[in-house]
């Protein structure tokens, strides 16, 4: 009686089994997002400036309306050219005050009505923190 080839062995392995992850979106370093105080701070600071409103109608309102050029609110990953930069409103300086040290080449600015965190350099938003200002 004949006895059945024993079947060849599988290859071995590169150790790396797992397939690679799809890309849900674009991917940002958690060191350049708005940390825990930033998330906590900068929501307080326009609640109470919205309390005060309802309060006086003399405090400052800060304007709800995107920089020209923008049809909808920015996104985390996209690119803002550097003329819509320069119209965009900065923080509140004593907001800024209140927050951690900006990080380097990053700034804060105020968007519709989200703030955004946007690296300087190449103009992508790197973090937004949506409907904060009321």
């Amino acid at each position: 009686m004949m006895q059945a080839p024993v079947p060849p062995s599988p290859p071995l392995s590169s150790g790396n089994t797992t397939a690679a992850p799809a890309l849900a979106g674009p991917q940002i370093n958690a060191a350049l997002q708005f940390d825990r105080s930033e998330r906590w701070l900068i929501p307080q600071y326009f609640q109470s400036i919205r309390d005060r409103q309802r309060r006086a109608s003399r405090y400052k309102i800060y304007p709800r309306d995107l920089p020209a050029g923008l049809t909808q609110a920015p996104a985390t990953g996209d690119i803002l050219p550097p003329a819509i930069l320069a119209e965009m409103t900065p923080l509140p300086k004593p907001l800024i005050r209140e927050l951690p040290r900006v990080r380097p080449d990053t700034s804060r600015y105020i968007a519709g009505r989200d703030v955004l965190l946007v690296q300087r350099s190449s103009g992508k938003v790197l973090d937004v923190l949506s409907g904060i200002v009321h």
